[in-house]
């Protein structure tokens, strides 16, 4: 399996972890995962194993504590501090998509060794 978009259903972080280990040789995957407090927990899970994903795009589906900590912001909150812990173990990340409920989305591209938003 190369390329997985899940996005119709809601995985956990927990479960999302079993079908990257599951399909190593995947190079881009689309997904919906619950978000308690914030994008921080995914990546302390995913971000732990070294991973073969090009293209991530995560479509984040709010848990309370994370629509009060973001409440009225009109970015979706993903930093490059996150990203870096993400592609330490992602060597061949560059493009990740974030939004939630796929409103307010963000494009993050990784130039060289720099991430930069674009849109």
């Amino acid at each position: 399996l190369v390329m997985l978009d899940i996005t119709m259903f809601e995985l956990d972080i927990k479960e999302v972890e079993m079908v990257l280990d599951g399909c190593g040789k995947m190079k881009a995957l689309g997904v919906s995962v619950g978000l308690e407090s914030g994008w921080e927990d995914l990546v302390n899970v995913w971000g732990k194993k070294e991973r073969h994903i090009e293209a991530l795009e995560i479509v984040g589906v709010p848990g309370e504590e994370f629509v009060e900590k973001w409440k009225g912001r009109q970015e979706v909150g993903l930093s490059k501090e996150v990203l870096g812990g993400l592609s330490d173990n992602w060597k061949g990340l560059k493009i990740v998509k974030v939004s939630i409920l796929r409103t307010n989305v963000e494009q993050w591209v990784k130039e060289g060794n720099t991430w930069g938003r674009k849109g």
